[in-house]
């Protein structure tokens, strides 16, 4: 039996022992795993951390996400674009960031607003 497997961007950083929010790391682990012949591709998770003009609003117990925010490097949408895209690993499927339901759900103009860039 041939089974392909695709993988979270997220879950590699923890076996990789590092910050679940290095992008550069995560690219690195990608390109070293996309050797493996079993492996198809890669759903990229969009990080709020990644983003310079909002801090996460979700609370995730795991983790100290406003401080992760913080020393987080900043990327624009399109620096994400081409750094995944240098790796040239596929990408099957990107997962939003999980501050987009949140801000949809808002009574704050605003926040509808940074909701629709993100998407």
């Amino acid at each position: 039996m041939n089974n392909s497997l695709s993988f979270s961007t997220s879950p590699l950083t923890r076996m990789m022992k590092a910050n679940y929010n290095d992008l550069e790391n995560t690219l690195r682990t990608m390109e070293k795993l996309w050797g493996f012949s079993i492996i198809q591709g890669f759903e990229l998770q969009h990080l709020a951390e990644w983003q310079g003009n909002l801090p996460p609003r979700d609370n995730d117990p795991r983790y100290d996400r406003c401080r992760a925010w913080e020393d987080s490097i900043k990327y624009t949408v399109e620096e994400i674009a081409e750094k995944v895209n240098n790796v040239g690993v596929p990408i099957l499927s990107v997962h939003g960031n999980r501050d987009i339901g949140i801000l949809c759900c808002s009574d704050i103009s605003e926040d509808i607003k940074n909701a629709k860039r993100l998407i």
